[in-house]
């Protein structure tokens, strides 16, 4: 379900605007959101706690308007209970309370879950912090101007203009933290004039001031605040910051900002720590997805805050993603192990991360001292971090390269690949990359063709085939600002189209899941409701046989 009505609440992403035709609700068979059924909706995403019809009357109808007290918010709550599902609008003894599922979007809700994660962000890692909440505050950029006149809508609309101002104000301190002083300086002085009453703001605005170097800006911004207040006084923490102004305390200085390693080691490595990137933003989720299960799994250590700010995006939207993300880490551990004790030696992946204690090479390496590993990325930066990172093992090599170079030969493969041999060939992520379906099914071809009997293969394919518009949303919006780079889903038949022509697809009772991949996927209403399950349709899990067979 993705809800986003028109006058229902702070202004949602590009995503929804299709939806917004049709008054903001995102099905399948559309209905029409009412102007009071979406009013109503914003009071129950607002809500924490149940409501009558009774206390819905109260924000819809002033006292002398009839519809107050008549069966009319009853019929409200109906209408919305048909087209929510009514497990979404569950009526209790305290009265209907809106349940949303893990991957439901609702603007108002979404909005609340990224300012959540933003300010777990805030104290460990402010520059990702800081860019969470300016996405945040993109998807609440103010009330519509029709909502109903009444004394409890109008607290209400106060209310969450208020939590808008409290994350303006975090943003700007987490800026601060960062060394955004002149940003924050340029941003703050009209707030400041809207809304004056609040201190913070102000006080917020003069160490900006101060510390870009504009120490008579800051005094006047006060003596303005002097002159509002009449016969009032400031607070004792604003006359003091005052004061510290006027004696250029040297603690109102604010250190250097030292970034963490994992983004000095994306400068180190040549790369924009700016500019969010498809393979940095993929090892990271990775990472989180791993640590779910395993609280020792290695952070790579390569990714800026823009990429952990991305990720964020995701795990907000579409916590199901995590579940996803464990459990194909699962299934590639499971495909390793199961390719080393079928006899193969020789393991090539197309797209890799940086590698870590739980990558490929890593599962390989415990079970045969003959394995070897071979890596290949189009991310050159990745590449040579990837490099330092292994060092001289001989249970891996990373080069720079693609399919289609390991194909041609344009790569500089190690002199130890040989395709005379039996290997696994993983590819988790480069498949999404590619626009030209077709082309890409052709490489598959070729590859089928080349590689030597018993070799085995692993796809792991984001597909929007009837996956939740969570997902997909999450997903489209993760990846669009990512350097040079968009994420092209596959149909599950341009998926299909991989499987090489002879190839043959593994016994699925060779792999076991803990949970239902693709259900869960598929927008299933919470992982813990699911059950042991095939493989998840957007993977290809396949067999070269011997000729003949």
């Amino acid at each position: 379900m993705t809800v986003a009505p028109d006058g229902a609440g702070p202004a949602g992403p590009r995503a929804h605007r299709r939806a917004r035709r049709n008054h903001g609700l995102r099905r399948r068979n559309p209905r029409r959101i009412q102007p009071h059924q979406a009013a109503a909706l914003l009071v129950l995403a607002a809500s924490d706690t149940p409501l009558t019809g009774h206390d819905l009357a109260e924000y819809l109808w002033p006292d002398d308007d009839p519809r107050r007290h008549s069966d009319r918010p009853i019929k409200i709550l109906s209408a919305l209970r048909r087209i929510l599902g009514a497990a979404r609008l569950p009526r209790t003894g305290r009265g209907y309370k809106l349940t949303l599922y893990g991957d439901d979007i609702l603007d108002l809700d979404l909005w609340r879950r990224n300012v959540h994660h933003a300010s777990r962000a805030a104290e460990p890692d402010p520059g990702a912090a800081a860019i969470e909440y300016d996405r945040a505050l993109s998807l609440f950029t103010g009330l519509p101007d029709d909502l109903p006149d009444t004394d409890r809508m109008t607290s209400l609309c106060e209310s969450l203009i208020g939590e808008r101002l409290d994350v303006v104000e975090a943003l700007a301190r987490v800026r601060l933290d960062i060394g955004l002083h002149s940003k924050v300086a340029e941003q703050l002085p009209d707030l400041v004039r809207r809304w004056p009453e609040r201190e913070q703001l102000l006080d917020l605005l003069m160490r900006a001031q101060y510390r870009a170097q504009r120490r008579g800006a800051a005094l006047r911004q006060y003596e303005q605040y002097l002159q509002r207040l009449g016969d009032a006084k400031p607070s004792k923490d604003l006359a003091h910051l005052h004061q510290q102004i006027l004696d250029d305390d040297p603690a109102l200085a604010s250190p250097p900002f030292e970034p963490p390693v994992a983004d000095r080691n994306v400068i180190d490595a040549g790369a924009d720590p700016a500019r969010p990137q498809t393979f940095r933003i993929s090892g990271y989720f990775a990472y989180l997805a791993a640590w779910t299960g395993y609280p020792t799994a290695e952070d790579p250590e390569y990714h800026s805050a823009a990429d952990r700010a991305a990720a964020g995006l995701l795990t907000v939207a579409a916590p199901s993603m995590l579940t996803i993300q464990y459990e194909a880490g699962n299934l590639a551990d499971i495909l390793v192990q199961a390719a080393i004790r079928a006899g193969i030696s020789t393991i090539v992946e197309v797209g890799a991360l940086v590698p870590t204690n739980d990558s490929v090479h890593a599962t390989a390496r415990k079970l045969s001292a003959d394995a070897r590993t071979l890596y290949l990325s189009t991310d050159g930066p990745l590449v040579t971090y990837s490099r330092q990172k292994l060092g001289d093992t001989p249970a891996a090599a990373f080069i720079k390269g693609s399919l289609e170079t390991f194909l041609t030969g344009h790569a500089h493969l190690p002199d130890w690949l040989d395709l005379t041999e039996p290997i696994l060939l993983i590819d988790q992520y480069a498949n999404g990359l590619e626009r030209d379906k077709k082309a890409y099914a052709d490489l598959y071809a070729v590859l089928g063709d080349r590689l030597a009997p018993r070799s085995r293969l692993y796809v792991n394919a984001p597909t929007a085939d009837g996956i939740s518009p969570a997902v997909v949303w999450a997903l489209a919006d993760m990846y669009r600002s990512a350097e040079d780079e968009q994420l092209y889903p596959s149909s599950r038949d341009e998926v299909a189209a991989l499987l090489p022509p002879g190839w043959r697809y593994l016994r699925q009772q060779d792999v076991e899941f803990t949970t239902d991949v693709w259900e869960i996927w598929a927008g299933r209403r919470s992982p813990e409701q699911a059950r042991p399950g095939p493989l998840p349709r957007n993977a290809i899990v396949a067999e070269k046989p011997h000729p003949g067979q």
